[in-house]
């Protein structure tokens, strides 16, 4: 509600270029100034991620990132639109201090900020660390959630800042063994908090044989039913997806079956949220069935 922040927006004209580096460099300026009355102090980016003047590489924002983040400067980046350049978004929020989020449309912003707002801008720990380690005879043959880090004998996740948030989440592992009768993983949590200290903690999870429904799972709780139908629609999309520019007849035929696999799921768990998810993605089935074509924006992969 700031009329000096309103008059600056209103004020704003488009030209035919996008200077990312410039805007940042002046942002992070400003934020310099504002370390005298605030420790938590952040840029705000609002941005298409599509540098045509200045920096325009990975590499270079990057830099600027770190230099602010080592200054104890944070950043949020809202991607806006379709076409983003995912590595430009992941390098600037991979820091100390640094989040992303995506906006696709002007209807987004208000529910978004309800929903995020001040969480976003609330770091409540840094340098969190995740591990699980198996015990021999079982192996990790996909992850789901995690960076690409780790083997077949456990996994590290890093990350550099948490923020709270109200939405909820999960990590799952999918593993291989001799056999799945009383195993156990061992999990590891690390991170400093606010005041530098550092903590940690480890839990060791196991599995002592309960019975399986009938898709061969054991998901004991709804959250979990939830996580594994969410990662298996995704997965599957994203195998669809890819089927599709070779052989589309299985692409609808894979997609199909992981649409009425994750119905049956969204029935068992009654819930509303679940529900719409497997409306909306009927929608991509119906592309695909229509022969609809396929491509991508600004030309990136």
């Amino acid at each position: 509600n700031s009329p000096i922040i309103g008059s600056a927006i209103s004020n704003l004209a488009p030209t035919n270029s996008t200077n990312i580096e410039a805007g940042l460099q002046q942002g992070y300026a400003i934020a310099q100034q504002a370390r005298e009355f605030s420790d938590n102090v952040r840029v705000i980016l609002l941005t298409d991620e599509q540098p045509n003047v200045g920096a325009t590489t990975a590499g270079e924002f990057k830099n600027i990132v770190l230099a602010g983040a080592n200054n104890g400067i944070g950043i949020s980046v809202f991607g806006i639109g379709m076409g983003l350049r995912a590595e430009l978004i992941q390098v600037m929020s991979d820091m100390h201090g640094g989040n992303a989020f995506s906006l696709m449309d002007v209807a987004d912003v208000e529910p978004f900020m309800t929903d995020n707002w001040p969480w976003l801008v609330s770091p409540i720990a840094y340098d969190l660390n995740v591990t699980a380690r198996m015990p021999a005879g079982l192996r990790i043959v996909e992850t789901y959630g995690f960076p690409n880090s780790g083997n077949e004998s456990g996994v590290d996740f890093e990350v550099a800042t948490v923020f709270l948030s109200k939405n909820r989440g999960a990590l799952l592992l999918k593993l291989q063994g001799e056999t799945l009768q009383n195993l156990s993983v061992n999990l590891g949590l690390s991170y400093y908090g606010l005041d530098n200290d550092f903590h940690e903690s480890s839990v060791n999870v196991s599995y002592t044989g309960n019975e399986l429904n009938s898709g061969g799972y054991y998901m004991p709780q709804a959250g979990i039913t939830k996580a594994v139908a969410l990662t298996l629609l995704v997965t599957e999309m994203k195998r669809s997806v890819t089927l599709y520019q070779n052989d589309r007849e299985q692409a609808i035929t894979m997609l199909s079956n992981a649409l009425n696999r994750f119905s049956a799921y969204a029935v068992l768990l009654g819930d509303d949220a679940i529900s719409q998810e497997a409306n909306f993605w009927n929608r991509l089935l119906t592309l695909m069935q229509s022969g609809a074509p396929q491509g991508n924006f600004y030309g990136y992969p």
